[in-house]
């Protein structure tokens, strides 16, 4: 997954930066500023592209309580699963919905249909953020980037470094 191989590139970097860093140099501490922030916004947005796979199975929970609902009065007492026909699939086949033997049927479809629409609604919250997020991880590279390739001389490329990190609202980490 490119998640996964984005964050190695960010340790990586990190561990080089501060190869190099000498705590007291204004470059430094930019740079350190830069690949905290970094690392913390790509964490974020492998955690928030977790939880978009997850809310994309609102439609198979969906179906699970239309089937479990369709097939309620076929479950016995003390059922603790029941094999039945997907009429949602292309080609038919037969699908075991876990059931708790404790709960009436209809209690537990009605449950997957709520969790199915919590799923709904915060998938496009998920998406929202998780374009923010890399946007600002992806600003945040840039201004690394830059930080790496300039010299701890160059006061003008500190400057705007140092501009950029504020405007993307991160403080200085000395």
């Amino acid at each position: 997954m490119e998640t996964l191989a984005l964050s190695r590139a960010v340790r990586e970097a990190a561990l080089a930066a501060e190869d190099e860093l000498d705590q007291g140099d204004r470059r430094g501490a930019l740079l350190k500023t830069a690949l905290a922030a970094e690392k913390r916004a790509r964490g974020l947005v492998a955690k928030l592209e977790k939880e978009r796979e997850e809310a994309r199975e609102a439609e198979e929970i969906r179906q699970r309580g239309e089937l479990l609902k369709a097939n309620a009065s076929r479950v016995k007492r003390g059922q603790t699963k029941i094999t039945v026909q997907d009429y949602f699939s292309q080609e038919p086949r037969e699908v075991e919905i876990e059931i708790d033997p404790l709960l009436p049927v209809m209690d537990q479809a009605r449950a997957l249909f709520k969790r199915a629409k919590k799923l709904d609604r915060g998938l496009v919250a998920i998406e929202t953020r998780l374009g923010e997020t890399d946007a600002q991880a992806e600003a945040i590279a840039k201004v690394r980037s830059e930080l790496e390739a300039s010299s701890p001389e160059d006061e003008a490329a500190l400057d705007r470094a140092e501009r950029a990190l504020e405007k993307l609202g991160l403080k200085l980490v000395r």
